[in-house]
């Protein structure tokens, strides 16, 4: 007999590699299959109760410490059982997409940490979930008990309908800046359209580009705008530009990152994505700073900074 012990962050696939385990007949364990107040204990006398029935098992919880792992290789080989470690080496970048897009698939939305307990739902967590995780983890050892670790690489694949192309488009600094010399505009009146932008929005749009803004609002935060006077803001840029560009934005605070929208984080561009069904591969993001250019790499779309994707004379779109 064989148990399959599971060791990687939430969001990293885990899922998937079980269920290639389930298909050839292997007893599968999970503590969020219990119920949403489960702890990994109640999984014990599961795990001893499948062994005596002589059965394989794949045991699919973080198990990111030698603690949180010891009790199951014990009873394991208390049964003379092989005990393999299924290692997922997903990066937490790719976890923290495939946390927001399930979040979007099942909720339509990205739900912030205040409204995450309300919902119940193991699959939904804060990010700062999977930072611990990076903290605690134990990378798992032959001297624990296993006889054999293997790893497993987390391969993204998107699905044939996500096939629309889209431009991603930060907005202060590089649509548009103020006339005051702030940084964002406080004030529908203080917006001011940088040169060379509607003509190349226009052409791309024409071209069968999406058009979307993504930007950080972390002013509402601090309490220097509030919600309503960002959307003023951003539906003045969309007049001034003679385009009806959806937008989103963060409006939490810029450090210590506490959600999955602010960029460098996805979740705003996977909103989008899901929403639309966005190629990644066709689409486009244009910014001014690291944080569009990491946001943009991590999910995996070709990024452009505002002085070279709008200065070109050349208007040729590919």
């Amino acid at each position: 007999m064989e148990v399959v012990i599971i060791i990687g962050s939430q969001a990293s696939g885990k899922s998937t590699l079980s269920n290639k385990y389930k298909q050839i007949g292997y007893t599968y364990l999970n503590r969020d299959s219990l119920g949403y107040n489960a702890k990994i204990k109640h999984l014990y006398p599961l795990l001893e109760s499948a062994l005596k029935r002589g059965e394989n098992v794949v045991i699919d919880n973080t198990h990111p410490t030698i603690k949180s792992r010891s009790e199951f290789i014990k009873i394991a080989k208390q049964f003379d059982c092989t005990v393999t470690a299924q290692v997922m080496t997903t990066s937490i970048e790719d976890c923290q997409l495939n946390a927001v897009s399930r979040m979007i698939k099942k909720y339509g939305k990205l739900i912030n940490n205040e409204d995450i307990k309300q919902f119940k739902d193991s699959n939904l967590f804060p990010i700062a979930v999977l930072f611990n995780y990076r903290n605690i983890y134990e990378a798992p050892t032959l001297f624990e008990g296993f006889n054999s670790i293997e790893y497993t690489k987390f391969s993204r694949v998107w699905g044939d309908e996500y096939n629309s192309k889209a431009l991603f488009l930060d907005y202060d600094g590089t649509i548009r800046e103020t006339i005051s010399g702030e940084f964002y505009p406080r004030t529908p009146a203080d917006v001011k359209i940088l040169p060379n932008r509607i003509k190349k929005l226009i052409e791309y749009q024409r071209n069968g580009y999406k058009l979307f803004g993504i930007s950080n609002q972390s002013g509402i935060h601090k309490g220097l705008l509030t919600h309503e006077q960002t959307k003023d803001c951003f539906d003045k840029t969309n007049k001034l530009l003679g385009l009806d560009i959806e937008y989103a934005y963060c409006p939490h605070a810029s450090a210590p990152i506490t959600c999955y929208c602010r960029k460098p984080s996805v979740g705003m561009v996977a909103f989008f994505i899901e929403k639309y069904k966005i190629s990644t591969e066709k689409s486009k993001f244009v910014g001014n700073a690291g944080t569009d250019r990491t946001c943009a790499n991590r999910i995996g779309i070709k990024y452009y900074e505002k002085s070279e994707f709008f200065n070109k004379i050349s208007y040729i779109i590919k």
